[in-house]
């Protein structure tokens, strides 16, 4: 099940679980692959963890089908390890495993989930002092490939108050198992998934707003984030049908490329 702007929980083993991963050079490899595959194949990263012997990522696919990123991310880890393990073979245990995950929603507690690896597995004690994931991007101004706004407009408004929030977030302990599943979603969400039933949300917006009247520049320039004072109404349009419909601000704005705060504005709008 692979379309643009699928977001996924991806898990990826070593061979025989063999700790591929445990010398800092190996994982900081890893993820310089993980750097450019948002450079190259137009990914966005909400979370990452490295761990010994396995890896996690929380990603949102552009154009480029995740089977794709993830043979490159591979193959380039692969023909370094065996390099310079001077062996051959088979470096990861098999396909990586792809679980779809519904919408924005469920993104508090995968990133949760995901950044509280090391301290389950006995790392370390705070996931502060865990240098191989994202934890380190959301606590700090370095957001350099880790898309930490996405998170942190679900939080707050506020930049400050997000920052507290997610350190409160964090320190939460869940025992949800997000990885032996098919799907991260609700009943229905994984019901289709499991027959192969999945429509990208995206058509669907485009859809919207097609509907509000735009012809096809304004149409490329909404998208593209024009902020010219001509297109607001098509935008309060736009976002109060995708309101309607059941689609959250975080998903409606991230499709014109502007903050869900710009979205509630527009809701607000006088009729």
């Amino acid at each position: 099940m692979e379309y643009p702007g699928a977001t996924y929980h991806v898990i990826q083993r070593g061979n025989n679980r063999e700790f591929i991963l445990d010398r800092p050079e190996n994982r900081d490899y890893l993820v310089n692959q993980i750097i450019k595959a948002v450079k190259v194949d137009g990914i966005e990263v909400f979370a990452y963890v490295v761990m010994s012997n396995h890896y996690h990522l929380l990603l949102r696919t552009g154009e480029e089908p995740l089977s794709k990123v993830m043979h490159r991310i591979n193959t380039c880890f692969s023909k370094y390890y065996n390099r310079k393990m001077d062996r051959t073979g088979h470096v990861f245990g098999g396909r990586y495993k792809s679980i779809p995950v519904q919408d924005d929603n469920y993104l508090l507690m995968l990133v949760r989930y995901i950044h509280r690896n090391p301290v389950r597995a006995g790392l370390c004690s705070d996931m502060k002092d865990y240098r191989w994931s994202s934890d380190h991007h959301y606590r700090s101004s370095d957001s350099s490939f880790v898309n930490s706004d996405l998170l942190f407009d679900i939080l707050a408004n506020d930049r400050l108050m997000a920052r507290k929030e997610y350190d409160i977030l964090m320190t939460v302990a869940d025992d949800t198992d997000c990885e032996n599943i098919e799907a991260i979603g609700d009943e229905a969400f994984a019901q289709m998934v499991k027959t192969g039933q999945v429509v990208s949300g995206i058509d669907a917006l485009d859809e919207i707003l097609c509907a509000t009247g735009v012809d096809q520049e304004q149409f490329r320039e909404i998208k593209n984030g024009s902020r010219k004072r001509v297109l607001t109404p098509f935008k309060v349009a736009y976002a109060r049908e995708a309101i309607r419909n059941g689609h959250r601000m975080v998903e409606i704005a991230r499709h014109i490329n502007i903050s869900a705060t710009a979205i509630n504005k527009l809701c607000q709008a006088p009729k």
